[in-house]
């Protein structure tokens, strides 16, 4: 079998390229008024729409997932629904 010079550079190119880090998601723990207005812009697109943002010099990534509050949660709506998570982009 006979391989081409262009096929030997493009596997050499390829193999000698780095790969891109790609940012880790780190779920936030406190949720400033910031970030919860810019949350807000995001939670009437469609489930699983991503959007990024900067939000007081830091990267995020607002996710739309499925949520779930047990009765008596203070603070949201309850049961299952829509919910905007943050992610932290390190």
């Amino acid at each position: 079998m006979m391989v081409s010079a262009s096929a030997i550079a493009f596997a050499f190119w390829f193999t000698a390229t780095p790969a891109q880090a790609t940012p880790q998601r780190v779920k936030v723990k406190f949720v400033y008024p910031a970030m919860g207005a810019a949350a807000k812009k995001y939670v009437n697109l469609p489930m699983g729409s991503e959007r990024y943002a900067t939000v007081n010099g830091k990267r995020y990534v607002f996710v739309l997932e499925h949520h779930y509050h047990p009765p008596g949660f203070v603070g949201g709506p309850i049961g299952d629904h829509k919910g905007v998570t943050m992610y932290e982009l390190r």
